[in-house]
């Protein structure tokens, strides 16, 4: 299940992106 910590730091950084853009 921890091999996907990567993938979901990716998803959480494209989300943080999005998060600022809104801001």
């Amino acid at each position: 299940a921890w091999s996907n910590l990567k993938n979901v730091g990716d998803v959480v950084e494209a989300v943080r992106g999005l998060l600022a853009k809104e801001a």
